[in-house]
């Protein structure tokens, strides 16, 4: 789905993100990350390697953030990025539940749990946009 697409969805979703500079459509496990060897070499079983590279580019696994911090944030993985960019519990948990992230994992191979997760929080989310007007 194209980028152009989902932006108006993640914009009613988080509308509280961004910033005068704009804001930017972010993977939150990188997608650069999703070509079959680097699957592999994460230890993602050959058979889920095919459904990790579709969830790459759908909604479960985009975000909105400052262009600033996107740029920062390029190719790490979303684990890693939390740690440093929010080392406190408190931040790390305020940043997860703002951007409705649950329990992000420390590995790619362990993807699939996030995606079906944040695709049911996302979903719920959007139920209830859709249910208040």
């Amino acid at each position: 789905i194209s980028d152009s697409r989902m932006f108006p969805l993640l914009t009613m979703l988080f509308p509280y993100i961004g910033s005068r500079g704009g804001t930017d459509i972010d993977h939150v496990f990188p997608k650069s990350r999703f070509t079959s060897a680097r699957l592999n070499e994460a230890g993602v079983p050959p058979e889920q390697v095919e459904d990790a590279q579709d969830w790459s580019d759908r909604l479960a696994n985009l975000q909105l953030l400052d262009p600033t911090v996107n740029n920062e944030k390029r190719a790490v993985l979303p684990a890693d990025w939390l740690d440093t960019h929010c080392p406190e519990e408190q931040s790390r948990q305020a940043y997860c539940e703002r951007h409705m992230l649950g329990e992000v994992p420390r590995s790619i191979k362990d993807m699939g749990m996030f995606y079906q997760a944040r695709r049911e929080l996302l979903r719920n989310r959007i139920s209830e946009l859709v249910n208040s007007v």
